[in-house]
C-alpha cells in the first residue's frame, strides 16, 4: 500500500488552480486488481485533472467537450475510452485484452478513472504497456501496481520502458 500513500503526497503538490501553471510532476497509478479465474479485472487509473484534459484536448480535438472537472469524464466518456485502449495495453496470457472505460471521478485536482478487462481464466503471464500521456509529458512516469490473488507486482514506466512482464 506504499505506492497509493506515496501518489496522494506527490498529487497534494498539484497548484489549486488547474491549468493555471504546468506542474513538475507528470505521474499517474495504474491499479490492476484480479481476483481469480472467471471475474473480470478492474482497473483503476489516478492522474493529474489538467493532464487528462490537455491529453483529450489534443488527440481528439473534434471530439473534445469543455466541461467543469466534475462532468468533464462523462462529457468526454467516448474519448477518454478510445485514448486509453490505444495507450493502455495488456496482454494476459499470450492474448489482448480489451480495456472498457466505465467511469471517471474527480476528487482533489485528480481523476480517478474507472476500466473493466475481461479476463475470464487463471494468469500464467501479464504484459502491460502503458504509454498513456507520454505523446506530450516527456518526463511522464506511469506507476503499474497488479493485484493478482495474494500477490502484489510494482514497475514504473516511462517514455523509454513503457512494457512490463509478470509470470504468475
Amino acid at each position: 500500500m506504499l505506492i497509493p500513500f506515496i501518489m496522494l503526497a506527490l498529487m497534494g503538490a498539484v497548484p489549486q488552480n488547474p491549468g493555471s501553471v504546468p506542474h513538475a510532476l507528470y505521474l499517474s497509478v495504474v491499479q490492476i486488481d484480479h481476483q481469480g479465474p472467471g471475474t473480470d479485472t478492474q482497473v483503476l487509473i489516478k492522474v493529474f485533472s489538467n493532464d487528462l484534459e490537455d491529453v483529450i484536448r489534443a488527440a481528439y480535438p473534434e471530439q473534445y467537450l469543455a466541461a467543469q472537472p466534475p462532468t468533464f469524464c462523462t462529457a468526454n466518456k467516448v474519448a477518454i475510452g478510445q485514448y486509453f485502449q490505444s495507450k493502455l495495453r495488456f496482454d494476459v496470457n499470450g492474448t489482448d485484452r480489451e480495456l472498457s472505460f466505465l467511469r471517471g471521478e474527480w476528487e482533489n485536482e485528480v481523476y480517478w478513472l474507472h476500466f473493466k478487462l475481461r479476463v475470464p481464466e487463471a494468469w500464467r503471464s501479464l504484459s502491460v504497456q502503458a504509454s498513456h500521456f507520454m505523446e506530450i509529458f516527456s518526463t511522464q512516469s506511469n506507476v503499474i501496481q497488479v493485484k493478482y490473488l495474494a500477490e502484489r507486482r510494482f514497475a514504473r514506466l516511462t517514455r523509454e520502458s513503457d512494457t512490463v512482464e509478470f509470470e504468475f
